[in-house]
Order: C-alpha cells, then structure tokens, then sequence
C-alpha cells in the first residue's frame, strides 16, 4: 500500500485525529494514490499517520458510508471498485443534479471563490505553456476541487451532500475512461464556466453546466 503521511503532527483530539484520517485517506482514494482493490490495513495507516488504530477505524467507517471502501472482517478495508456501468450511472446522476446545485449556489458564489479557481486554472496553463507534463492526478483534482467548491455554496444541503459522495466515487476512473478530454479543452470549458458564473444568470449557468456535463459523459462513452 502506497505510504499516507499527515504533514503536521499536533496534539489534536481524537475526533480531529479521526477527521484527519479521514481526509488523508478520502485524498489518497479520490486521487489514486491507492487503488480500487486495494486493502488497507488500520495498523498500517496508524503508523503512517503517527496516531493509533482507533481514529483510523472510525475514519474507515466513515469512508464506507462514502462508498469508498469495503470493510472486510478479518482483512482490512477494500478499496471498492468501480465499473464502467458505475461511471455511467453516476454521471447520469450528477447531470440530474449539479446544473441545480449551481443554479442555488449562484448568489452564494463569492468574487473570492472566482478569483481562487481562476487562479487555479491560469496556473495550470501556465505550466502547459511551458512544456510542463501534468499528471492524471493533478488533473483530476483540479476537476475534483472546481465542482466542490462550486457545489459546496449550494444552499440545499441535501443536494450538496449526495453530490459531494457522488463525485468521490467517481474518482480517477473518469478520466481514464475520457480520454478525449484534454487538458487544453478541461482549462477552457472550466474558464467558459467562470465566465458563466459571473453574469450571475440563473437560467444560463444551469444551461453551460448541464453542457459541460453532457459533453464530460458524451466523452466517456466513446
């Protein structure tokens, strides 16, 4: 199993401990960095993490009511797996979803948040210019960090939550599966959606992410 490292170690509370195994692990699965079907001992990531084996089994569960894992008595948690038919289920769910989730998170979008995921997507084809290779992770998080924040000023909490276990599973396995989808393309649809976003326009922000999502899912099904 690939080695997870908590960056800072503190004195922290053991719900904190729980929280921080929590992300460290959800990132390593989200990213590919441990991979569906792989087992992931507590003792082993206890270690890592410097922290004991309690924290790390209360962050497991919570990655199972995820879907993330698979707990296996006896032999540790499954990375679950994820099919093509999954992929396609889920997206299907996420075209359903997300144009409303931004359509009720518009006024709650700040300039801040615009000016962070622009900065992020400008820095990214900064690197392109340069002849900068970047790493199907990379790309994949920066895709994973733009929809979050958007949905995460989505007033329906209920909307938010589902989308935000949604779009975990659906992991790095998107993207091996879109491989039409470039990075060049990836920056400018995604700067197309700020654009959008800024004219504060309900109707027309629900149309561009529903595009955007339609054309992501026309893409995996090649």
């Amino acid at each position: 199993m690939p080695k997870i490292k908590r960056q800072d170690i503190v004195p922290v509370s053991r719900s904190s401990l729980a929280q921080i195994a929590y992300n460290e692990l959800r990132e390593s699965i989200i990213t590919n960095t441990v991979h569906a079907g792989d087992i992931l001992s507590e003792q082993v990531i206890a270690q890592q993490l410097h922290t004991s084996r309690t924290p790390v089994h209360e962050a497991l569960a919570l990655l199972e009511q995820d879907g993330l894992v698979q707990i296996r008595r006896g032999i540790g948690a499954l990375v679950t797996p994820i099919t093509f038919e999954d992929i396609e289920y889920i997206q299907e769910a996420r075209i359903l979803l997300e144009p409303k989730a931004v359509r009720y998170a518009l006024t709650h979008i700040t300039r801040e948040d615009i000016d962070e995921l622009r900065g992020m997507l400008h820095r990214l084809q900064a690197r392109l210019s340069n002849g900068e290779k970047i790493s199907p992770q990379e790309f994949f998080k920066a895709d994973f960090d733009f929809h979050n924040l958007v949905i995460a000023r989505c007033e329906n909490p209920y909307i938010k939550r589902f989308l935000y276990t949604i779009n975990s599973s659906v992991r790095l396995q998107v993207l091996s599966f879109n491989r039409q989808y470039s990075l060049d393309s990836f920056i400018a649809q995604h700067l197309d959606l700020l654009d959008v976003i800024e004219t504060k326009n309900p109707d027309a922000v629900e149309a561009a992410f529903k595009a955007h999502l339609d054309l992501s899912y026309d893409n995996i099904k090649r």
